[in-house]
């Protein structure tokens, strides 16, 4: 969703956007030569080099550099321990990005479940910002369409191709626990607290029915939910234990620096 920014970040974004949006040419150079290489293939083959040379260039024009100055000693240090509160989950052996929670119907043949959960699989930890060059340690997630990059002024979301940003003082993080069972391989580090069958009967047993009926693990994970007024991700982890050590070192670190030098 649109996040609610203030003027200054708004033309810093509003000048990122306009390179990040701006056209890669290289693609035209690639689609030339692959008709040409119906035609002609020794042309091809240099216009194979041609695409490369453009689309390196094309990475140059598009991509923002950020340069940070931090206030004092203590801002810089209050945005390295923020960043490092993200080695707690990036410690998990799996995460997901939670997409929705869709109903189901047939229970019996969902493990006994009323709802089936969209995921999507995350990477936590250091980052490289997409179109971003900065002088300071980047950390976040990246869960496909939407990416979370911690900056020293404030949180960066990539998201349907454009950035936005959340002020720190806006962003909340809260934790719950997530019962699932598990139909995918079973993470190492997950608590398993009870076990289910694929196919399930009313009482809870196996349905003798289905001949490919497995036994499932049901596991705790950690839903770590990240929102601002006009945003919100949810995080599942499978651990819940480095999911509660995240949500208390996090919320007791904001960070602040002076503002960027756009280039």
């Amino acid at each position: 969703e649109e996040v609610i920014i203030d003027r200054s970040a708004a033309e810093i974004i509003d000048q990122i956007n306009k390179r990040v949006k701006s056209p890669y040419y290289s693609i035209y150079c690639g689609i030339a030569g692959i008709i040409l290489f119906f035609i002609f293939p020794p042309i091809s083959i240099v216009l194979a080099v041609v695409t490369y040379v453009v689309y390196r260039e094309d990475v140059k024009r598009k991509t923002t550099p950020l340069f940070y100055e931090f206030s004092d000693e203590y801002s810089e240090k209050k945005f390295y321990e923020g960043i490092a509160s993200f080695s707690d989950l990036a410690m998990t052996k799996s995460s997901w990005r939670l997409k929705s929670q869709v109903a189901v119907n047939d229970w019996k043949r969902n493990a006994g479940s009323n709802s089936s959960l969209i995921r999507h699989r995350s990477k936590i930890g250091k980052q490289n910002p997409n179109l971003l060059k900065t002088n300071v340690e980047v950390w976040g997630f990246d869960a496909g369409s939407i990416k979370l990059y911690l900056f020293p002024d404030r949180c960066f979301v990539f998201q349907d191709g454009v950035y936005s940003t959340i002020s720190y003082n806006e962003v909340q993080v809260s934790l719950s626990d997530l019962e699932y069972v598990e139909q995918e391989s079973l993470p190492s580090d997950a608590t398993v607290i009870g076990k289910t069958w694929k196919y399930v009967r009313r009482d809870g047993n196996r349905d003798r029915r289905f001949n490919n009926n497995r036994q499932l693990p049901i596991v705790n994970y950690g839903l770590v939910a990240f929102s601002s007024p006009n945003f919100i991700a949810y995080l599942i982890v499978n651990s819940a234990e480095f999911a509660s050590n995240f949500n208390q070192t996090f919320k007791s670190n904001t960070v602040n620096s002076l503002p960027p030098h756009l280039m």
